[in-house]
């Protein structure tokens, strides 16, 4: 099961906590296949100060991203293409890096709702749990 936190940055107009990352703890990934996550799960309300650690941690790449015509408040993140990221990124061949380590993803919630064309904020917003 997934653990997902959310970062959240308040508002400087009306003052409402906006959703800005997502973590999703995940301790064994298959890089070849698609990750679902429901965004309507509890989420963990957290700062940047508790998300920074020891973990090792990709950033999903906004062309990773895809949604569910079947399954209303799912995105998926296509890990193969999260893979051929890293791998770039890195600029490594991918027998130099090792992805078995990967304990976190973390998706930019702006990156989601432009790519997927999907406004999850008031979502995630309605499902913080403080």
């Amino acid at each position: 099961m997934l653990k997902i936190k959310v970062i959240y940055e308040e508002s400087g107009e009306d003052g409402l906590l906006n959703p800005v990352w997502m973590i999703v703890d995940c301790h064994s990934l298959d890089w070849n296949k698609t990750l679902t996550i429901d965004i309507t799960a509890p989420f963990q309300r957290i700062t940047y100060d508790e998300f920074e650690g020891e973990h090792p941690s990709i950033t999903v790449p906004d062309f990773a991203y895809t949604r569910y015509e079947s399954k209303e408040h799912h995105i998926g993140i296509m890990l193969p293409l999260v893979k051929k990221a890293a791998f770039r990124a890195a600029n490594v061949l991918p027998s130099e890096l090792d992805l078995s380590s990967v304990e976190r993803l973390v998706l930019r919630i702006s990156d989601i709702e432009d790519v997927l064309q999907y406004s999850i904020r008031t979502i995630i917003r309605a499902k913080c749990d403080t």
